[in-house]
């Protein structure tokens, strides 16, 4: 397997809407959680991962899954 070339990523980064997720980004995930994002990856070594670990904020409860259900949230500031 080939490893993804960064021309790919730049191009991929620059079709999103938002920038990718990333560690320490505070997301709401789909079901109404606020979670703050403690590991994880975007860009897999071979491919988008777009695979996360979590803690929810109220609870502490540790959590994980795909992008897809996490929404980033505005910063402040």
């Amino acid at each position: 397997m080939t490893k993804v070339p960064s021309w790919v990523k730049n191009l991929v980064e620059s079709k999103l809407s938002q920038p990718p997720l990333e560690v320490g980004v505070i997301a709401r995930h789909k079901d109404g959680r606020i979670v703050k994002i403690i590991g994880g990856q975007f860009w897999g070594e071979f491919g988008i991962s777009n695979f996360w670990y979590w803690r929810e904020l109220k609870s502490h409860k540790a959590g994980c899954g795909y992008g897809h259900l996490l929404e980033r949230m505005p910063q402040d500031g």
